[in-house]
């Protein structure tokens, strides 16, 4: 066991377990609680256990010291290589937009381009043959060619059979360019009366 005189501080009455004693010794210090403490009961003096015995040291770190020069700086590394240049073709996609442009204005008519149509002919009271003219064909030229058949259908004067039972033959003709046509009706057999039905065209 050894001793320690602290008489420099004022009595404090008997030493508690709970106390806590700092005691220094070869450099180091060390904190002791009353509990271990021998023959405690005040005074100028105690005893205590020894310093060897205590089981956690106090330590007491001191400032933290001036930051340490900087090192020298590394030498750079080397270079690397050069890099890859890559030409990449464009493609097109797989389904274009395919924006459709305005549509263009329409054509003039081509001369002698040609038309279609029916009108009536008319018989007397009893007639062999008839004529009607078709006009309003602007474009009509004197070398186009221009056709006449019955259109059977009802009229004011003949059913639709009636067409077939007088022998009718029909043609065209007489042309005049960038007016009209003449249709020609002809009964080959008897006579016929009334309005007939027929059809036109040219070109």
């Amino acid at each position: 066991m050894s001793t320690g005189k602290i008489s420099q501080y004022p009595d404090g009455g008997a030493v508690q377990p709970t106390d806590l004693f700092i005691v220094a010794r070869a450099g180091n210090n060390y904190s002791i609680q009353g509990a271990n403490v021998g023959g405690s009961g005040g005074g100028t003096t105690i005893i205590v256990e020894s310093p060897d015995s205590v089981e956690d040291p106090l330590i007491i770190p001191g400032p933290q010291g001036l930051q340490g020069t900087a090192g020298t700086p590394g030498a750079n590394g080397t270079i690397g290589r050069d890099g890859l240049s890559i030409y990449v073709e464009p493609e097109l996609p797989e389904d274009p937009l395919i924006i459709p442009g305005p549509r263009g204005a329409a054509g003039t008519n081509g001369a002698g381009g040609g038309a279609a149509g029916t009108t009536t002919i008319t018989f007397g009271s009893r007639e062999t043959s008839a004529t009607t003219t078709i006009t309003g064909q602007a474009t009509i030229l004197s070398g186009s060619v221009v056709n006449a058949f019955l259109a059977p259908a009802l009229t004011t004067d003949n059913q639709p059979d009636n067409h077939w039972f007088d022998s009718f033959v029909v043609t065209a003709g007489n042309i005049v360019p960038g007016t009209g046509f003449t249709i020609y009706i002809k009964c080959t057999q008897g006579v016929a009366h009334g309005i007939f039905n027929v059809g036109w065209t040219w070109a």
